[in-house]
């Protein structure tokens, strides 16, 4: 069983630390793929200042985001690890990325 999986496998048993170990190992894995990124194309930069607002506005979206795109979970399991509802997950899902995508083309006036 992977460490991963076991994290998975606590925040599913309640365990609130889980949680902090699993958001920890989403950033380290950031961190890890910045380094190996000797120079990050223009629209992975933009992807990420467009990141770090949304983060500012919308700290919940934000990691909604990173847990689904970064840590790969399904709607479910970030829901479940936000602490919010599927149904919640999903709208703030397709916010965070219409969001995303209109910072990303330059239409920032959300």
């Amino acid at each position: 069983m992977s460490h991963v999986t076991q994290i998975l496998n606590a925040v599913d048993q309640g365990d609130p630390k889980a949680t902090e170990q699993l958001l920890l190992l989403v950033y380290v894995d950031l961190d890890s793929a910045a380094i190996s990124v000797a120079q990050p194309p223009d629209d992975l930069i933009v992807l990420d200042e467009a990141l770090a607002k949304l983060a500012q506005k919308h700290p919940d979206k934000a990691a909604l985001v990173k847990l689904r795109y970064f840590a790969v979970l399904t709607i479910d399991q970030s829901a479940h690890i936000l602490g919010m509802s599927a149904s919640t997950a999903d709208r703030h899902w397709t916010y965070a990325r219409a969001w995303l995508y209109r910072q990303v083309a330059g239409d920032a006036e959300l």
